[in-house]
């Protein structure tokens, strides 16, 4: 909170209606959907890499090393995307309760 130098007080807010107490119910919710915001497209948008990290796990001899596994997901297209929607539903429920309890 601003201070008001001449009076040595707190300055009132300029946006009081926009102020959430600290570690009240709706200040849990507000870091609870931040969380899921966050977690959910993080690891949406890295589910390409993990399924590629996969693939050349379990199958070294067609993806050897990461051109070659470049080449077979330009080839394959949107199949590398498979899963994104369990990730965002999975990491976004353990984000809300991460960040929001």
């Amino acid at each position: 909170m601003p201070w008001d130098k001449a009076h040595d007080t707190p300055k009132e807010s300029a946006y009081p209606h926009y102020a959430i107490p600290q570690f009240s119910l709706p200040y849990f919710g507000i870091c609870g959907i931040g969380g899921v915001v966050a977690c959910a497209t993080t690891r949406s948008l890295l589910t390409p890499l993990d399924s590629m990290k996969v693939h050349m796990q379990s199958q070294p001899k067609k993806f050897q090393n990461l051109k070659t596994t470049a080449a077979v997901m330009r080839r394959e297209g949107l199949s590398f995307w498979r899963g994104w929607t369990a990730n965002a539903v999975g990491f976004g429920a353990q984000g809300f309760f991460r960040f929001g309890l």
